[in-house]
């Protein structure tokens, strides 16, 4: 996409957003693929996670950006100070035109500016393949909290 920006987000406005995107596409095409244990704990998740974006980013904890396309927010990327990847999600009618890739890319640029070393994630097991073309190498066994089930990942960003 010629026109997409990323930028850093702090407004509840905006965080409230990019909740609602991450909130929308986890429920319509990740959490499907998993059982009711699972629905709980994102529903019981999910009810916070605008209001701890923007207690998060206030307090510098953790930072969250997001994608425009045409004035729109598309997708939102949100990321701490360790160089953990918390939440990275693209409209489904953007996906698999880069959004998530310049949202990726984004973070791991301020990660790396930062002094980080290392980029973590644990990633659903339908972005794997995502993550593993853009170098996240596998860390652990797949693992299963509360019926949300995901593989650890990680990235070199800065050799040290």
């Amino acid at each position: 996409m010629k026109d997409l920006q990323v930028i850093f987000i702090e407004q509840q406005e905006q965080l409230d957003q990019a909740a609602t995107i991450a909130n929308q596409v986890f429920f319509s095409q990740v959490l499907p693929s998993y059982g009711p244990k699972a629905f709980g704990a994102m529903a019981r998740y999910c009810a916070t996670k605008a209001d701890r974006l923007e207690e998060y980013s206030r307090h510098g904890i953790q930072y969250t950006a997001a994608a425009y396309s045409k004035k729109n927010m598309v997708g939102m990327v949100s990321f701490d100070k360790q160089g953990v990847v918390r939440l990275l999600y693209v409209k489904q009618q953007f996906q698999h035109h880069g959004v998530g890739e310049r949202l990726l890319t984004f973070a791991e640029q301020q990660l790396k500016q930062a002094g980080q070393p290392w980029v973590y994630v644990d990633a659903a097991l339908g972005a794997v393949p995502f993550y593993k073309k853009h170098g996240y190498q596998q860390t652990d066994f797949t693992c299963d909290k509360e019926g949300i089930v995901f593989l650890p990942m990680k990235k070199q960003i800065k050799k040290g």
